[in-house]
């Protein structure tokens, strides 16, 4: 039977990556592979919502970020929204979380697999956990 309607999906990349700065590096872009199957298919659909939760928090007060389709940085599917405040914890000033609205339609033509860049306004911090939300 086919598919109807909408599908509420999510993707998690729960690999630390320490030291992001305040600039986009190759060596800090967070991968995100959309679907579960092991065949690469292009994706379509509604990006919504980016969680990003980060940790040791060093000067830092705010992140921005992007997505692509490529390694590089140089295909952007969704352009950089900048400087969203870090929400700290209410006990623990060094850990919080970004919230990024998107709100974009996109299209991979290349594969299911998208790539966030994020960077800081000061300082450092370690991105903890990525938490893409997309519907198809």
């Amino acid at each position: 039977m086919a598919k109807v309607g909408t599908f509420i999906n999510y993707k998690d990349n729960a690999a630390a990556v320490a030291a992001v700065g305040t600039a986009y590096a190759s060596a800090k872009r967070i991968t995100l592979k959309m679907l579960n199957s092991s065949d690469a298919r292009s994706v379509s659909g509604y990006f919504d919502r980016l969680y990003v939760y980060v940790s040791s928090i060093s000067s830092a007060a705010s992140l921005s970020m992007k997505i692509t389709n490529d390694t590089d940085g140089d295909d952007v599917i969704v352009a950089e929204i900048p400087g969203k405040v870090i929400e700290t914890g209410i006990t623990t000033a060094t850990e919080g979380a970004v919230i990024f609205d998107l709100g974009h339609q996109v299209w991979s033509d290349t594969d299911d697999t998208v790539y966030v860049w994020l960077k800081c306004n000061n300082g450092t911090v370690t991105v903890d956990t990525t938490r893409l939300i997309w519907s198809e």
